[in-house]
């Protein structure tokens, strides 16, 4: 059994105010038209100014109610990936996505617009000894752009994220006759190494490349979340 809550409640009442006041309203005034004595003419007043302020509170209402919801989905999103080791900062009009591999531990974007961005993560300890973020950063790119034609790559750069050491590379290509802009980039930390790939349509490169590097460097590791360096 649910339990109405206040909103609901209040939103209840309103509705029940709402329809008492005018319905009152009309009562009196055509009662104090039809018998035209004081009483029902000084209750008819009352009602009308009660209905008007009624009225007037409920537009105040729901304009300050829409004006909060606007501003709550103009925020950036905070998304925590599902193994609970990283966190990433959204745009506002981005949601959790069944998009990526298997191996994904978040997928996000905004499908209307085209952009998305995964997290991919694993463990150092799963690579050789001595295994260097640079030949994971190419060898996890060319397995995420394996499935492009007509590809074209930038060569890597090197950046700086959440104080983890990496390297960016931007792609375009074609799949399934759609031109796609890839901005991916893969981080080193004590104990894991991570893919955040992003990528849009390649008509809509110039609008949402700022936003898709903003998103990938929004990525911070969760260290209460990552095991202890021995």
């Amino acid at each position: 059994m649910s339990i109405v809550g206040s909103p609901e409640l209040l939103a209840i009442f309103g509705c029940c105010v709402g329809l008492l006041f005018p319905a009152l309203f009309l009562f009196f005034l055509i009662m104090a038209l039809t018998r035209k004595s004081k009483g029902w003419i000084i209750a008819a007043v009352v009602s009308g100014i009660i209905t008007l302020l009624t009225f007037t509170g409920g537009i105040v209402f729901a304009v300050t109610t829409a004006v909060k919801e606007a501003k709550k989905q103009a925020e950036p999103r905070s998304f925590t990936t599902s193994d609970g080791l990283a966190t990433v900062t959204g745009a506002p009009q981005w949601r959790e996505l069944a998009i990526g591999s298997a191996d994904a531990s978040l997928g996000i974007g905004n499908q209307v617009l085209e952009q998305y961005l995964v997290v991919i993560t694993e463990p150092k300890a799963d690579f050789p000894e001595g295994y260097t973020l640079a030949e994971f950063a190419e060898i996890a790119s060319e397995q995420a752009l394996a499935t492009l034609a007509d590809t074209e790559v930038t060569d890597f750069a090197e950046v700086s994220v959440g104080g983890m050491k990496g390297l960016r590379r931007e792609a375009k290509g074609s799949a399934d006759g759609l031109g796609i802009f890839y901005l991916n980039t893969y981080l080193e930390s004590p104990t894991h190494f991570h893919q955040v790939m992003t990528w849009t349509l390649v008509k809509n490169e110039e609008g949402s490349r700022a936003l898709l590097e903003a998103a990938s460097d929004s990525f911070r590791e969760v260290a209460s979340q990552l095991p202890e360096r021995r």
